[in-house]
């Protein structure tokens, strides 16, 4: 009987390291938002699926990526993490820096080739939250890679038009500076291609 229970206890271990609590937060969530590094590695050694949802649908890199858990988020990218995958809100893990407010996993996020424009259940994009929130450093990060401004929502609202309805100056200041530096830049160019005679050299 011992043995038995002592199986049994083994198994439903192993079943709780992988699936969801009753509560909806899965072990290695939970582990993540309270930054318990030691723990995030046991369970990931355990078998803990980084692609398990909780809840809301958030998987182990969107709880990284909500609480600045750069470490864990690494972890995570490197145990097979889809960089892009949705919530229940349809936000990917850089749309959840940009809400709220995390600029060094937006940066690392960025690096690692995560799409800057994402669209949410709203239909905005990652500019769109940090830009109502006020994340002026997650701003610029995603201005710097690119990140359109002129893009609207569901509701027809562009950033600029977040940014104004939030009361948010300094970031409207910011994104009308560089719209206008965008609107005027010279176009990317082009390659030409140089003919080459028969001899090898340049025409």
């Amino acid at each position: 009987m011992a043995l038995g229970a002592a199986l049994a206890a083994a198994w439903t271990g192993a079943l709780v390291v992988l699936a969801a609590t009753p509560a909806g937060a899965t072990p290695l969530n939970v582990a993540i938002r309270e930054g318990h590094l030691a723990r995030v590695k046991k369970l990931m050694a355990e078998g803990a699926d980084v692609s398990v949802k909780d809840e809301r649908g958030n998987t182990a890199l969107h709880t990284a990526a909500r609480y600045g858990r750069l470490e864990a988020a690494k972890l995570a990218l490197a145990a097979g993490a889809d960089l892009e995958a949705r919530n229940a809100r349809d936000q990917t893990p850089l749309a959840k820096t940009a809400k709220y407010g995390q600029p060094e996993l937006t940066a690392w996020l960025i690096e690692q080739g995560a799409n800057i424009a994402p669209r949410d259940f709203r239909g905005g994009t990652p500019l769109h939250d940090a830009v109502q929130y006020g994340h002026r450093k997650v701003v610029l990060l995603l201005l710097e890679a690119g990140a359109p401004i002129d893009v609207t929502d569901g509701l027809g609202m562009t950033p600029i038009a977040r940014a104004r309805a939030a009361h948010q100056t300094e970031i409207l200041a910011l994104l009308r500076e560089v719209r206008r530096s965008r609107a005027h830049a010279p176009p990317a160019e082009t390659e030409v291609e140089v003919p080459v005679d028969a001899a090898g050299g340049a025409e």
